[in-house]
């Protein structure tokens, strides 16, 4: 694991500093790839750093409303959550939600399983009626 870390390091490196593939969406899955590996072997930060990194690409060439920035998005929240920042997961996942609101429809699983998340953070953080709430749009989504 440490290699294919290291190997994945200097890819991202390597192709940073060319001017053809720096900033672009190639880029951005070299950074999700690393984000991936040191997920795997429980280096949250430094997953963070490469998911923020692809999130930026992603969002200077398709935008923040789009359907790939989303999707990192999403997964930053949840290793926010893995890390136990759940004021920054649940922070993100507030603007999650409203992406895929505008990406996917109202009735989507996407954003079912957002609430869903959302729902628990807010257990977590006493705030039961909130939490209530959203668990309940979750559920009729389910249903």
């Amino acid at each position: 694991m440490d290699e294919a870390i290291r190997f994945q390091k200097k890819a991202f490196e390597i192709f940073s500093d060319i001017p053809k593939f720096s900033n672009t969406e190639f880029l951005s899955q070299i950074a999700i790839t690393l984000a991936e590996l040191q997920e795997k072997a429980g280096l949250f930060d430094d997953a963070l750093v490469c998911l923020h990194n692809a999130k930026d690409i992603l969002e200077d060439n398709y935008s923040l409303v789009d359907k790939r920035t989303c999707k990192v998005k999403r997964n930053i929240s949840l290793l926010y959550l893995k890390s136990s920042k759940y004021d920054e997961a649940l922070s993100e996942l507030k603007e999650v939600e409203e992406l895929e609101t505008t990406l996917y429809g109202d009735r989507s699983g996407n954003l079912a399983k957002t609430y869903k998340v959302i729902g628990t953070l807010l257990i977590l953080n006493n705030m039961t009626e909130e939490a209530k709430e959203y668990l309940l749009k979750a559920q009729s989504i389910f249903e």
